[in-house]
């Protein structure tokens, strides 16, 4: 009984030295939710977002993990559960920036940053009550860009959220859903000026061959089963290339085929491929003016299921400073193009009678850094699967690898 009791005192006092060891180094950051007011706006998924350096010296934040009220996040950024502890799924636009050091907010000790967010407009919420996080982000000494070569040194931590309970109101909730379900108008290059359509145009054009090439490794290295089931049965073998961006090595034949992560860059393969190779199943693509997004390049809408690589229902967004990107290379137009792509989840039925369905991308905090996303696929292949960075990287293949 007496070792019981030890032990957890220890316990307790060990985490009682973590959780002071971030105010000891000078450096907190805690995210505080709240139900928005009136009633009525809480009750269909509005809600008060506080952020706040309770530390002793200035953190730095990437704008896309910073909620505020003058800016769309653009990122999943809260953790939604139901009383069947179901995760709402993130239907909101997704904003593909890359880091600069002129996209970061700098927050003093002391320091509040407070906003607004409307979860009933970019999560599909579940009436009845939920609890809702916000997501742990990275805040860092200084910022950084695609260019930095030790961004772990920058880091200081990551922030705090206590967890909010909300009732959504299924009546106020479905009154929302109906507005937000009126389409805009079906985007078309129509929106981009002369100049600007001559540049996507080309962007798209060589994000085909990109997307062809990965069919191509794919193809280039799958083979006959030497133990067949069925006639068709094959196997691919993953090259540096897949491994160094995905982190999968092992062989993946198909008659094992299910849908765990290490078969996730498979299916877009197909599907990336299936969609640019083939004029009707093209997603449209437009130009806008992305006010308050400096470093955005581009976005999507038009969200749900794409199926057998069919994305023309499906928008591509292209902001001011995609045309800045180079032609080619990392972090390239065509590369983002195939990046905003991979944000859509995926339906695919390689075989007959099979259906694959695997979730979209996301961005990890530090995207657009070459280092920082090959790391992810060394430490934590499941994650890198479902990055839109790796893929990118993986069809730009700078430098190349094979």
């Amino acid at each position: 009984m007496r070792s019981l009791a030890l032990s957890l005192v220890i316990v307790v006092a060990a985490v009682s030295i973590a959780s002071n060891v971030r105010a000891q180094d000078g450096h907190d950051v805690k995210v505080t939710l709240a139900p928005s007011t009136p009633q009525s706006e809480a009750d269909r998924g509005m809600i008060l977002v506080d952020v706040v350096n309770t530390g002793k010296v200035p953190v730095f934040v990437f704008n896309p993990n910073l909620p505020t009220n003058d800016r769309p996040t653009g990122r999943d950024l809260y953790d939604v559960v139901d009383a069947k502890s179901r995760h709402a799924l993130f239907v909101g636009e997704i904003w593909d920036e890359h880091p600069e050091t002129t996209n970061f907010t700098r927050i003093e000790p002391g320091q509040h940053i407070v906003s607004k967010y409307d979860l009933g407009r970019n999560y599909k919420l579940t009436p009845g009550p939920n609890e809702i996080s916000f997501k742990p982000v990275t805040y860092y000494s200084g910022p950084y860009d695609v260019n930095t070569a030790n961004v772990a040194a920058l880091r200081l931590g990551k922030t705090e959220s206590n967890t909010l309970k909300l009732w959504i109101n299924d009546a106020l909730l479905k009154k929302q859903s109906v507005a937000l379900l009126k389409p805009a108008g079906a985007p078309t290059f129509g929106s981009c000026s002369a100049t600007q359509t001559t540049a996507a145009t080309a962007a798209f054009s060589a994000a085909k061959a990109l997307a062809i090439g990965g069919m191509s490794y794919y193809s280039s290295h799958t083979t006959p089963d030497p133990h067949p089931i069925l006639p068709t049965d094959t196997v691919f073998t993953p090259t540096q290339r897949y491994s160094w961006w995905f982190g999968y090595s092992a062989p993946l034949r198909s008659v094992n085929r299910v849908m765990t992560p290490d078969w996730y860059p498979t299916i877009f393969i197909w599907s990336l491929n299936a969609a640019l190779s083939n004029a009707a199943k093209n997603p449209q693509i437009s130009c806008d003016p992305c006010p308050g997004q400096p470093a955005a390049a581009a976005k999507i809408s038009g969200g749900g299921l794409v199926v057998q690589g069919d994305y023309s229902g499906k928008s591509l967004v292209l902001c001011p400073h995609f045309f800045e990107l180079s032609a080619s290379g990392t972090n390239s137009q065509p590369g983002v193009i195939l990046h905003e792509m991979t944000h859509f989840p995926q339906e695919w039925s390689p075989e007959e009678n099979e259906i694959d369905d695997i979730p979209a991308t996301g961005d990890i905090e530090e995207s657009g850094n070459l280092t920082t996303v090959h790391e992810l696929a060394v430490q934590h292949p499941d994650q890198a699967v479902t990055n839109a960075d790796n893929y990118e990287y993986f069809y730009e293949n700078n430098p190349p690898k094979t």
